[in-house]
């Protein structure tokens, strides 16, 4: 069973592909606040379909974490102007739950969303970070997948954040590389 931090592309990806049950089943699975407070739906077939996350929190199927809005900031601090406000609030709590340790140090990020994943290699925290298709591979659920929730945008995703951080860029102020 792995430990698993959700933000709302991952959420609704496992949605969308009707394996959202068997995910929370097979892994200890964490959710911010904000994206069990903001997803109501998933889109299916041109139509929404409606979903109330706070039931399985409720029945513990998934845990909630709350990070506080201190927590967010000083994560968000930690960005530039360009890619701070590209970042969800379910992306800055998930990552500011790894940040300020309120998860375990093996609970991986699960997300879709490429300015996510840049800001994970950006604070060196890459490794702490899963593709759904990874996530469905490790649940014995392979399937062919979107290209957004694939191994491979989520590896593109992270080399990018890889160059942003050798050139300089994304962080509010550039680390020293040399320090690596």
């Amino acid at each position: 069973m792995s430990l698993i931090l959700l933000d709302t592309c991952a959420v609704i990806g496992f949605l969308e592909m009707h394996v959202w049950g068997r995910i929370i089943k097979a892994h200890e699975i964490y959710v911010p606040s904000s994206v069990i407070r903001e997803t109501k739906y998933y889109p299916e077939g041109g139509r929404k379909v409606e979903i109330d996350l706070t039931r399985y929190s409720r029945t513990g199927s998934i845990k909630e974490i709350s990070i506080s809005s201190d927590m967010v900031r000083s994560v968000l601090s930690r960005f530039d102007p360009v890619l701070g406000p590209s970042l969800g609030i379910g992306e800055l709590e998930a990552i500011a739950a790894l940040v300020h340790s309120k998860v375990s140090p093996e609970t991986r990020i699960c997300t879709a969303d490429k300015a996510g994943v840049k800001a994970l290699a950006l604070l060196l925290l890459v490794d702490r970070g899963i593709s759904i298709e990874e996530v469905l591979d490790i649940s014995g659920l392979r399937r062919p997948v979107k290209y957004a929730y694939s191994r491979k945008a989520f590896e593109k995703a992270r080399q990018e954040g890889v160059e942003m951080l050798v050139q300089g860029r994304g962080l509010a102020q550039s680390p020293d590389l040399t320090k690596l």
